[in-house]
């Protein structure tokens, strides 16, 4: 099965100091206010390294491991079979007997 992670940025959060000056969009209450951003988004330069961080601890919580030759590799023995997870950015593969416990986490 192969699919795409929604909002893959928004479920990390960034260690750089970014913020920025509400402009008139956010209304005259907000108006000139500073926000702190936290979460990492799309166009910050260590967001992708961020989110992927994110999801490799997901991952090595669900019993994967990464492969010695690819890092966007993931594998993880369920002693009959090995279950495979290729990671691209925020786009997966996913090779596996059943896709049930993959899918509840």
């Amino acid at each position: 099965m192969v699919g795409d992670v929604g909002s893959a940025y928004l479920e990390a959060y960034t260690k750089e100091k970014v913020y920025f000056i509400a402009g008139p969009e956010f209304g005259p209450e907000l108006e000139g206010h500073t926000f702190v951003i936290v979460k990492a988004l799309y166009g910050l330069h260590s967001s992708g390294t961020r989110y992927l961080e994110r999801f490799a601890d997901t991952l090595r919580d669900m019993g994967f491991q990464p492969s010695c030759t690819d890092p966007d590799l993931w594998m993880h023995d369920q002693k009959d079979i090995w279950e495979y997870i290729c990671i691209y950015i925020d786009d997966l593969c996913t090779i596996m007997k059943t896709l049930h416990n993959f899918l509840m986490t």
